[in-house]
């Protein structure tokens, strides 16, 4: 009996997905958490299969149990250096704006759209170089003139200069966007 190498709460846990693939006679995971001797929480997988003979009647449960509790805290620790990181770009005062390979917008703050008048920051996600180009293009950003045409110039100006070259970028409002 489980009761008699777990502690009862994981025991009664390990009883009832028993009754589970019983019932389905179908595979199943289950995550269970639990504590180790010290009290510290463990995290195991398990995964738990109906046994067949050659009648295909079930003759057994079988189990597979992993430990992942090394796993897990680092699923938790990369959660939270994600929230701060995330924390971090949402309240830079600087504008950043991350593409893709395929040159569309990954991500971007709010100071990005804030400076830049763009529709907000969901719309924004996976324009690409030359639609934000061409968007500030025709508000004017970049000086009279037809707006495609100033567009292309600024988009090939910005891609014969590379990607990760630096570059300056003057508006009309007299702002210096540092590239």
């Amino acid at each position: 009996r489980a009761g008699d190498l777990y502690p009862m709460a994981f025991a009664e846990t390990l009883a009832a997905q028993e009754q589970e693939v019983t019932e389905s006679h179908r595979h199943m995971e289950f995550e269970i958490e639990t504590r180790n001797s010290a009290g510290a929480p463990q995290h195991f997988l398990a995964l738990r299969f109906p046994v067949f003979n050659d009648d295909n009647e079930m003759v057994g449960i079988g189990a597979l149990h992993t430990d992942n509790t090394a796993r897990k805290n680092a699923e938790e620790e990369l959660a939270q250096q994600k929230n701060i990181l995330e924390a971090v770009f949402e309240h830079m005062e600087p504008g950043v704006v991350l593409y893709d390979k395929d040159d569309r917008i990954a991500a971007c703050n709010p100071s990005y759209i804030e400076q830049t008048g763009l529709p907000d920051g969901d719309t924004a996600i996976g324009m690409s170089n030359f639609e934000v180009i061409s968007y500030l293009a025709r508000k004017g950003q970049y000086g009279p003139g037809e707006p495609d045409e100033i567009a292309a110039r600024v988009y090939a100006n910005a891609r014969q200069g590379g990607m990760n070259e630096h570059s300056m970028d003057e508006r009309v409002d007299g702002r210096i966007i540092d590239n």
